[in-house]
């Protein structure tokens, strides 16, 4: 009889709501800690562009004015292996596209050299374009 009229533990009502709360905690931290990997995966992958970007310029204001390329090119990753990288356990296929633009109306002597890396990441595309401009010396 004493056992029917000790109320000192939990009812199973109140176990069931704290439960569901910590499930919901755990829930939301899970959805964070994905968002933060998605976010950290896209900077990643983001920073490789950027390297491979100004790689190309570099490669690009080496070459004297002259022999410049007149039109856009585009290389893929079947085209130049270099252009797919590794990224945690993850293949990446980029896209560069390099195109080279006369300024008449600022310097008949000068070139725009426009360099753009595209890439996909889940299924959304992404890109990072830089440019110089180099004269005739």
């Amino acid at each position: 009889m004493n056992a029917l009229l000790n109320k000192k533990g939990f009812t199973l009502v109140e176990l069931m709501i704290a439960m569901s709360i910590i499930l919901i905690m755990f829930l939301s931290l899970l959805m964070t800690s994905l968002l933060s990997s998605t976010t950290n995966m896209q900077n990643i992958i983001r920073d490789e562009a950027i390297q491979m970007a100004d790689m190309k310029l570099i490669e690009l204001r080496n070459v004297t004015f002259d022999n410049l390329p007149a039109e856009a090119g585009v290389e893929t990753s079947a085209d130049n292996p270099d252009l797919q990288r590794t990224v945690r356990n993850f293949n990446v296929d980029f896209t560069s596209t390099v195109a080279v633009e006369d300024l008449p109306a600022v310097n008949p002597l000068a070139r725009q050299i426009n360099v753009t890396i595209a890439w996909m990441y889940k299924g959304e595309n992404y890109t990072h374009a830089v440019a110089t401009i180099q004269r005739r010396l």
